[in-house]
């Protein structure tokens, strides 16, 4: 657990780790973030989507929108690679 109360698990791709925090959504189980690219697991599946060269103030305003899911379509779907 982080100091701030999230859980959090490691995640490994290609031999590259990145802890993933769970989030409070009733579509998205957890996002992870590195300062280049933003993963996010969800719910319905057991792959980690990554999202490469997202800003570090889309990965905040992802962690604090009201509606991860919502937010996750209207700005990140299709936005990155």
């Amino acid at each position: 657990m982080l100091s701030n109360g999230w859980l959090s698990f490691p995640f490994c791709v290609h031999l590259v780790c990145m802890t993933l925090i769970a989030v409070s959504s009733s579509a998205i189980e957890a996002i992870g973030f590195d300062g280049y690219t933003l993963s996010v697991k969800f719910y319905t599946s057991d792959t980690v989507y990554e999202h490469h060269g997202c800003p570090e103030s889309l990965f905040e305003d992802f962690m604090n929108a009201p509606s991860m899911g919502e937010f996750y379509n209207q700005y990140i779907r299709n936005q990155f690679q």
